[in-house]
């Protein structure tokens, strides 16, 4: 494997989250919110008292800005409700991967994804972290892996559909040796319009390694 290649594949398990969080964090809880309240139906949303939220959300922001954010959200996760506290848990986990701490940051998306009461949204997330961390380890089980990735694949709802699309194209490259399956994959993220722009310019990088890797491969069989 080549070393860009192998450049790549590490930005994408580990995409510098503390600088990122440190940033954007006002940000990226705004965002999560949004995409709550988006993704819901409001019949479902409105059982959610307004000023509770309101008041949680702002403990929440209390606590990100604390010196120590990651031992605050833990206090205030046990008094939070969803969805507030699957936000509260996501940001938590992001912290812990920016520094590094691999297994904190799975038993969290783990119990996001195991909670009943999270939002979808946020539970699919987990589950896509949970894969993407799951890639660099030495018991990575490939079969599982894409079994979990087509869930969001295969929804008609989920915002992370192309995320997981991305993640299945890089484990058939460097994992399957399976170039022209990832390539495909990449064509159908650079093609949707709904993609962000920023997943669309990974898998276009993507899939130029691919497709030269595809090129190099048919000329070795013939």
């Amino acid at each position: 494997m080549s070393d860009i290649i192998q450049e790549i594949d590490e930005a994408l398990r580990k995409e510098k989250a503390e600088k990122f969080w440190n940033d954007n964090k006002i940000a990226i809880i705004s965002s999560f919110i949004l995409l709550i309240i988006a993704a819901s139906s409001w019949s479902a949303f409105k059982q959610y008292n307004t000023y509770i939220n309101g008041k949680q959300t702002q403990k929440l922001i209390i606590a990100l800005e604390s010196d120590n954010p990651v031992e605050e959200i833990t206090k205030l996760s046990t008094e939070l409700k969803n969805p507030i506290k699957s936000i509260s848990l996501m940001n938590e986990a992001g912290i812990m991967l920016g520094k590094e701490e691999i297994s904190e940051a799975k038993a969290i998306y783990n119990s996001i994804y195991s909670d009943k009461s999270s939002p979808d949204i946020i539970k699919e997330l987990a589950l896509l972290m949970l894969t993407r961390i799951a890639i660099s380890e030495d018991n990575f089980n490939i079969q599982k892996a894409n079994e979990n990735l087509d869930k969001l694949i295969l929804s008609k709802n989920s915002p992370w559909k192309y995320h997981a699309m991305l993640e299945k194209a890089v484990i058939n490259a460097h994992l399957l040796d399976d170039y022209k399956t990832a390539v495909q994959l990449l064509d159908e993220i650079i093609k949707e319009k709904s993609v962000p722009i920023s997943l669309t310019q990974r898998a276009n990088s993507l899939k130029h390694i691919y497709k030269i890797k595809l090129a190099e491969k048919t000329k070795v069989q013939e």
